[in-house]
């Protein structure tokens, strides 16, 4: 799952070449793209009211969400560690940690 909110952070990457090999990632593994909507933006503003999260990353959030996400992953340390304090209806978790569970888990 992507969303809006995903793809405009990937159109201010400066570098061409890089913005078009992440947007050409995008594309070949985005199933489901999430728009932005009054929910999600809703949504957005509540986890920055109660967080010290920024709007870019509550968005996401947000998105994830609205979305029925089960798993979020970022390499944001300061991000996983903000979130554990919201009541958010998925998991945050580093890409490591993520896949290490997978692993432990027999690759379920």
């Amino acid at each position: 799952m992507g969303s809006d909110v995903l793809l405009f952070e990937i159109g201010k990457i400066k570098a061409y070449d890089r913005q078009r090999a992440i947007r050409s990632v995008f594309e070949n593994v985005v199933k489901e793209i999430i728009p932005v909507s009054e929910t999600v933006d809703l949504r957005t503003a509540e986890i920055m009211s109660v967080s010290s999260i920024h709007r870019m990353d509550a968005a996401h959030l947000a998105s994830a969400e609205f979305g029925d996400a089960d798993i979020f992953l970022t390499t944001d340390d300061k991000l996983i560690r903000a979130c554990k304090n919201l009541n958010l209806k998925f998991r945050v978790l580093n890409p490591v940690a993520y896949f290490k569970e997978v692993i432990d888990n027999g690759g379920d």
